[in-house]
């Protein structure tokens, strides 16, 4: 994933490293990410393998790893999950962000990236998008440009295969013309007004590309072949108390789900008495400070706590 946004960055200003923290859960047990998915999606026996949740002070995804993932295998559905979802943080480092048929076709489209080393390769076909396509009746393309996030299209299968198509068509016919396309289409040019512009070609040619072929053209392109050494950070071990403590805080920014968030801190500190972020979380802030007294995120937990009722400017400090 971390190979991917740096090869996407040196392609195109467009891209912005996350400017927030985000947190990655990966379960090695479907029956213990199975309760976080049903939160999640608000319903018993979600299927979703993966999802990303954003909010103002960075961002957490869940990860459905009880299916071992290889960083080589494009069709292995936690890591086209993760890399699904890094597109959408990309995406959204600026106040701007593309209508969904394109956001989501962009995020299906880099999916199915295949790294290997310091080689990022994208472009090539995903079998079930094609499959489903030849399969069922497409729908026109401004209802395509029209589906809306909150609707029952937003979520179709149909909708993803259709929008990575498109997508996969525009970057096959000129990488370089998509980004100027997409920059246009950010603004609120209409589609085919920006097609002209970019490309030379009509909705009609757009149609065909994406339609009426069922069968998508996959054309391969290297974003990277070689780069800066690997700069990730090392994985680090935690103990049981801290990873509830961020289970339960990324539960504190769920809607309704704040007696979770509540158990999960609880838990913690019956494993660890004394862990002083779960303490803070709890509103036990003074024995908080007097267990971590150099930790500077809980002293700025007391600072917001004791601000919480502040009016007029000092209310921003």
């Amino acid at each position: 994933v971390e190979r991917l946004a740096a090869a996407l960055l040196e392609v195109s200003d467009r891209f912005l490293p996350s400017r927030k923290r985000w947190t990655v859960f990966i379960f090695e047990r479907r029956r213990e990410s199975q309760p976080y998915f049903d939160l999640l999606f608000a319903q018993e026996n979600a299927r979703a393998t993966g999802a990303y949740v954003r909010y103002d002070g960075g961002g957490v995804m869940i990860i459905d790893g009880s299916r071992k993932i290889s960083p080589l295998r494009r069709d292995d559905p936690g890591i086209r999950t993760a890399m699904h979802e890094l597109m959408h943080d990309l995406l959204r480092q600026i106040d701007s962000a593309p209508p969904l048929w394109l956001e989501e076709g962009m995020a299906e489209y880099f999916s199915n990236a295949r790294v290997e080393g310091e080689r990022v390769t994208v472009g090539e076909a995903i079998r079930d998008h094609v499959l489903l396509l030849q399969r069922r009746n497409p729908m026109p393309l401004q209802q395509l440009f029209a589906v809306k996030a909150e609707s029952t299209e937003g979520i179709s299968p149909l909708f993803y295969a259709q929008s990575w198509a498109a997508v996969n068509w525009l970057i096959g016919t000129d990488q370089k013309a998509f980004f100027a396309f997409l920059r246009d289409v950010e603004q609120g040019a209409p589609v085919a007004e920006a097609l002209r512009a970019r490309y030379g070609k009509s909705l009609q040619d757009m149609e065909e590309g994406t339609i009426r072929w069922r069968k998508p053209i996959s054309r391969p392109i290297v974003l990277q072949s070689k780069g800066a050494k690997d700069t990730g950070t090392p994985p680090q071990s935690v103990d049981r108390a801290t990873l509830l403590y961020e289970l339960g805080r990324f539960l504190s920014h769920i809607a309704g789900a704040e007696a979770q968030a509540e158990r999960h801190y609880r838990e913690a500190l019956r494993i660890d008495p004394k862990h002083a972020r779960a303490l803070a979380a709890v509103g036990d802030l003074e024995n908080a400070v007097a267990a971590a007294p150099d930790d500077a995120a809980v002293h700025l937990l007391y600072a917001e706590t004791l601000l919480t009722t502040a009016t007029g400017p000092f209310a921003g400090i």
